[in-house]
């Protein structure tokens, strides 16, 4: 029997003309119409093969990537016949699939028969557990190939190659809490698999996909997209992207373009199995977002969609605790970016964009609110007490500050807040009551009355869940950027979260929450600072009507008694003459100084 075996191992030897011969054979066998290996599934074997110990593949879907990770286990089990080898899915029934792939090769190809189980003297021949030939394998009591749901563990297994394909779905990844769970999980392959190969294959189904913590635990990755990346895609997919399609790029630009439904994305990378006609059928019946997700292996369109709130809808500009520009004009030009922004995520919305580069009036805020919301703090739940204080002028918010402090009932924390109220001169301060009862606006309200009594103390309840309710609250403002932020209030931020943990600090952040919130329940870690703001906002946006029509008033007035001023100047006079009442306003700006920013900057 070992002379059979060294007679298979010397027609498909160890190295990549062997594993291409094997996989031809297996194709031949065991697929209907005998499709012939094309060169990028070529090129994922050989990744497979020379790739490295730890592995992360993500291809288009079609490309049968878990065919061609089928066929690379039966290949090691061939040359290394006592390998244990360990399929997870994100479920039995998909793990069952998968593992019998491997099973339905051994038991397809003849020349594979002489290492077939013997179940007469006890090897297994199930899908859920197959073992290579007793003579082979050897004394071991984990069986060659077995498959393990991620929901159920494999505590007290043993392998040498992991297959971890499509563990990650959109059901058990859609929260926070899910995705710390997947990856707790997955961690747990390192103690089963010590010393040999870790294999993951899957689609990410989001930026916070467990797959995109690979990389930083030491995982080469490699995507093989359905279409060339266009330009503008290159940086999504960074060095990621196989190196077999970026030489086709480099050799020729065009294949980026003049493919898809409109001609803007790229041409097919297989036309073997996905040519153009194909990809845009998939493209009409899925929409661009799944058609992105599934082909593309981009999660940009399907982040766009399921992330409402994006930092990029933000205007940043300058102002003080007293007065602002008035009226902020956001624009999205790439040079208006603050390229030393910090970075609350990697997405391209992730950026933050500088107002207009004009001269703005300025005027004094209309109302300030600051929004409480208390938490028990402790151990457990190790949330802070959120606060947000925000100005309203005219029909824009402006966010002045934004925290957290300690949770729980500690009267120098809750000082704190009055201090950050009295600072910022808040007229009114809201504080929810659906924690405690009411017990943290009972110790509050001293506190106000001793330190800053000429501010309102409110309490208010929140109903309703409350992802929906904070992105409804604040989606319309953004979508409108009728939100301001200054580059302080943003710092601050970022500075505050810098004594929490690494693995965790992010969370904590008001910026890293908007960007990430979605309307699934829990989808946050930490929500504090995020629902803060929604509550100021949601408090102040009742005010903006009656606000608008007063501050339309105040400035035609003051447009008017400028322009009366103005034709009182001989040089005006003339100006008006020339070119009529549209250019006086201009030329008072030009007369009056540069920037309105400038006195008190």
């Amino acid at each position: 029997m070992w002379r059979e075996l060294e007679q298979i191992r010397e027609l498909f030897p160890w190295s990549l003309a062997g594993l291409f011969v094997f996989a031809s054979l297996v194709l031949e066998k065991t697929i209907v119409g005998q499709p012939k290996l094309n060169r990028t599934q070529k090129d994922i074997l050989a990744f497979l093969l020379f790739g490295g110990k730890f592995l992360g593949i993500q291809a288009s879907r079609g490309m049968t990537k878990t065919v061609m990770a089928a066929i690379f286990c039966c290949f090691c089990l061939i040359h290394m016949p006592d390998y244990r080898i360990i399929v997870f899915s994100q479920n039995g029934k998909r793990a069952k699939e998968i593992a019998g792939w491997v099973v339905k090769i051994f038991q397809t190809l003849e020349i594979l028969e002489v290492m077939l189980p013997d179940t007469y003297a006890g090897d297994r021949s199930s899908v859920e557990s197959f073992d290579i030939h007793w003579l082979f394998r050897g004394a071991d009591k984990s069986p060659s190939v077995t498959c393990y749901s991620i929901e159920s563990g494999a505590q007290g297994a043993r392998a040498d190659l992991i297959l971890a394909d499509d563990i990650e779905s959109l059901q058990n990844s859609r929260t926070t809490q899910g995705r710390e769970w997947l990856l707790e999980q997955s961690l747990e392959f390192e103690s089963i698999n010590q010393y040999g190969r870790i294999i993951y294959l899957g689609t990410p189904q989001s930026v916070e996909s467990i797959y995109n913590t690979l990389p930083g635990r030491g995982y080469i990755m490699r995507i093989w997209p359905g279409r060339y990346p266009t330009k503008e895609q290159m940086e999504f997919y960074g060095d990621r992207l196989a190196p077999m399609f970026r030489k086709d790029i480099d050799s020729n630009p065009e294949l980026q373009t003049g493919g898809g439904i409109d001609g803007k994305l790229g041409k097919p990378t297989t036309p073997e199995m996905y040519d153009e006609p194909t990809l845009q059928d998939k493209e009409l019946k899925q929409g661009i977002a799944k058609f992105m997700l599934q082909f593309m292996v981009n999660t940009g369109m399907a982040d766009r969609d399921r992330y409402k709130l994006k930092l990029e809808n933000l205007t940043v500009i300058n102002f003080n605790s007293e007065q602002a520009p008035v009226m902020p004009v956001w624009n999205s030009d790439v040079r208006s970016i603050w390229q030393n922004a910090p970075r609350f995520g990697t997405r391209p919305q992730d950026k933050f964009y500088f107002a207009m580069n004009q001269t703005y009036e300025t005027r004094k805020f209309d109302l300030t609110v600051m929004f409480i919301d208390p938490s028990g703090g402790g151990a457990k739940s190790q949330d802070e007490m959120g606060f947000a204080i925000t100005k309203l002028l005219g029909t824009y918010v402006y966010l002045y500050k934004v925290g957290g402090v300690q949770g729980g009932y500690r009267e120098d924390e809750l000082l704190k807040l009055v201090v950050a109220a009295k600072q910022a001169q808040v007229d009114i301060v809201y504080v929810e009551k659906n924690f405690g009862n009411g017990a943290h606006f009972a110790m509050l309200k001293p506190l106000f009355e001793k330190h800053y009594p000429e501010c309102r103390l409110e309490e208010i309840n929140s109903t309703g869940q409350k992802e929906l309710r904070i992105i409804d609250t604040l989606e319309p403002l953004l979508g409108q950027h009728r939100l301001i932020v200054s580059q302080q209030v943003v710092m601050e931020d970022y500075q505050l979260i810098q004594h929490y943990p690494a693995e965790v600090k992010m969370t904590y952040s008001l910026f890293y929450q908007m960007g990430h919130i979605t309307s699934d329940r829990n989808s946050l870690r930490h929500d504090d600072r995020l629902d803060a703001l929604a509550g100021a906002v949601a408090q102040i946006i009742q005010y903006i009507d009656y606000d608008q029509a007063r501050a339309e008033k105040e400035r035609t007035d003051e447009l008017e008694r400028k322009r009366m001023a103005a034709l009182a100047d001989p040089d005006m006079y003339v100006q008006f003459m020339r070119f009529g009442l549209d250019s006086v306003d201009d030329f008072v700006n030009r007369k009056g100084g540069a920037n309105a920013l400038s006195k008190y900057f």
